[in-house]
């Protein structure tokens, strides 16, 4: 299977595309830095199968990064917690969220693998399930993830075949952002 990974650089994304790699699978990378593309996947002793340079949010980029493939997994996403860049966050957060599940459900890609977070529930209760409410967040990271959150259990609804992951903490020995 071809698969279409965004955020490839980032931790849930390159330790994904590791191990569908190791499990034999292509995999075709869409990036805005492709220079770090050698520092994130050396440790994996592995690297992409093929690699694409352009951003989440633009339509034509993803449409020819699409082009060919069978699945994708969506782990693109910008992370900044400062006040003054909530609303940058979630305008591309939830852009390329939107952008990337709509362009795979039109060309029929199987599965569609959005990542989010738990930081879309209200944290009201003594678990979480799928079925829990999502939480009003008003600003910046929080808010562009319940957006896309929103955006893709809409596409589920309309009978688009995504699966949406709910990482609780995303932390690990190898970091792409920094030195190894």
């Amino acid at each position: 299977m071809k698969v279409l990974v965004t955020g490839g650089t980032g931790l849930v994304g390159s330790h994904t595309a590791a191990a569908l790699l190791r499990d034999g699978h292509e995999v075709r990378l869409l990036v805005r830095r492709p220079e770090r593309i050698a520092r994130t996947f050396r440790p994996f002793a592995t690297e992409p199968t093929e690699v694409m340079v352009g951003d989440a949010t633009d339509r034509e980029a993803v449409h020819r990064a699409i082009d060919g493939c069978d699945a994708v997994l969506h782990a693109a996403a910008t992370v900044a917690l400062k006040r003054s860049d909530a609303e940058r966050v979630n305008r591309l957060n939830t852009q390329a969220a939107e952008t990337v599940l709509e362009l795979a459900s039109a060309a029929r890609l199987d599965p569609i693998i959005s990542v989010s977070s738990v930081a879309v529930f209200a944290l009201e209760g003594a678990s979480l399930t799928v079925a829990s409410p999502l939480s009003a967040a008003s600003e910046g990271y929080a808010r562009s993830k319940g957006d896309a959150e929103r955006f893709a259990r809409g596409m589920q609804a309309a009978g688009a075949p995504v699966t949406i992951t709910y990482p609780s903490g995303v932390f690990g020995p190898r970091v792409p952002e920094h030195p190894l």
